[in-house]
């Protein structure tokens, strides 16, 4: 028995210092978010010495209820007609989607490939397509999803940081139905922790950010060979590609956009589960070059690095508890290992209801709406260890389309979620 514990014992060490370095960086970096710190890559915003011209591409898949909505918040833009065009990519679409989007007023681009099915792909075909049809027509690409509503300033905002030297501008992203039910509240505040904790926290410390999927710019340069990505999270391996580079990823809170959340647990559950087997995928394919950019860039890379272990790290972490819990029961009474675990749920609950509160305070959200999803955010957030180690033990994963079904208006969204 002794020889076992020992065994467990040195095996719950690597697997508790290897999370902790991983998630103590990620710690680090929020804590910066909470500090008054001004954000290092935007110390000359508000002087425009262009106006670039930009793609707006809208990936949409059986989208037609809602796809027509995000491009009238794009052709209501505080921004020069003749700089802003709109395309939408109906990807694989089995509705009228890219009729939809006509009426609309966008131009489509129908892509049919069963084989080669997720977003990066759908990204490759709308690079592909620009390039050859468009050639040296635009300076920049904004990428949307069909559910996103924008706000008016968007592209002037990013126009900003783009000429403040910025390569990749990612949005701020709001939740467009906070109050929908618990899900979606916690997705709230999920992204309102990611875009102040992580996003601009980053650039704070002088570090670049990360993209999430939609809402963000990048310059055309970047993408002059096409759409590189691989991984069915494109986001993040586009930005470890790009941080690799010495790109700079920049927050910018002023280009709000609103994004419908999951409402059911399901498909949360769907989600987390792709997103943690792309950052499995993402490690798999970058791993070599984000190592070769020690050389060049090693802050960035070793941030690089440490996101990409992430699915890793939240896998020791689970495993390292339940090997605390085995010890615990093998070496005390029943009693005390029972005292141990309620000991160790309480000190991993109460630290993040209480981040989950104080956003709600700060992020003009209403606790009397929200109190359910701060109340149930740290089983939000649990399962997020349980499903990154199934992606580590299985990575592979079909993608399902979450529904989207909410067709507000960018002002009927202000005025439900009470952002006027």
């Amino acid at each position: 028995m002794d020889v076992v514990l020992l065994i467990l014992r040195i095996l719950m060490k690597v697997l508790t210092a290897f999370w902790v370095i991983v998630l103590g960086w990620q710690l680090i970096v929020g804590l910066c978010g909470l500090l008054p710190l001004k954000n290092k890559f935007r110390q000359k915003q508000g002087k425009v010495q262009r106006t670039h011209r930009f793609a707006a591409v809208i990936c949409a898949r059986n989208e037609e209820l809602v796809i027509g909505k995000l491009i009238e918040s794009l052709q209501q833009q505080n921004y020069p007609a003749e700089c802003l065009h709109i395309f939408v990519v109906a990807d694989n679409c089995t509705d009228n989607t890219a009729d939809a989007a006509r009426r609309a007023g966008a131009e489509v681009f129908v892509r049919n490939d069963t084989e080669r099915v997720g977003k990066g792909h759908a990204l490759r075909y709308a690079v592909d397509r620009l390039r050859a049809e468009y050639p040296d027509r635009f300076d920049a690409l904004a990428v949307f999803d069909a559910d996103n509503l924008v706000s008016e300033d968007f592209f002037w905002s990013a126009n900003r940081a783009l000429c403040d030297d910025a390569d990749v501008v990612t949005g701020n992203r709001i939740a467009k139905n906070p109050y929908d039910t618990w899900v979606s509240g916690c997705y709230s505040i999920f992204w309102n922790i990611t875009m102040r904790l992580f996003d601009d926290a980053h650039n704070k410390i002088g570090l670049s950010s990360f993209v999430h999927g939609t809402g963000f710019v990048t310059r055309m340069e970047l993408i002059k060979d096409g759409w590189e990505t691989v991984t069915i999270t494109e986001d993040g391996e586009f930005s470890c590609i790009q941080k690799c580079r010495g790109r700079r990823i920049v927050y910018v809170e002023e280009a709000e956009y609103y994004d419908e959340q999951p409402t059911r647990l399901k498909h949360f559950f769907m989600q987390f589960y792709r997103w943690e087997v792309g950052g499995v995928q993402g490690l798999r394919q970058l791993f070599r070059q984000v190592c070769a950019a020690l050389k060049t860039h090693p802050i960035e890379a070793i941030d690089s690095l440490l996101f990409l272990l992430l699915p890793a790290a939240l896998s020791a972490l689970i495993l390292s508890s339940v090997l605390m819990i085995v010890m615990a029961a093998l070496s005390t009474p029943l009693a005390t290992s029972a005292l141990v675990l309620l000991i160790s749920v309480v000190i991993g609950i109460v630290p993040v209801q209480m981040l989950a509160l104080y956003m709600t305070a700060t992020c003009g959200l209403d606790f009397r709406r929200l109190w359910k999803s701060i109340v149930f955010f740290p089983l939000f957030t649990l399962p997020m260890s349980v499903l990154a180690l199934g992606a580590v033990l299985r990575p592979r994963v079909k993608w399902r389309a979450i529904p989207h079904t909410d067709a507000s208006s960018i002002d009927e969204v202000r005025e439900k979620t009470g952002r006027q």
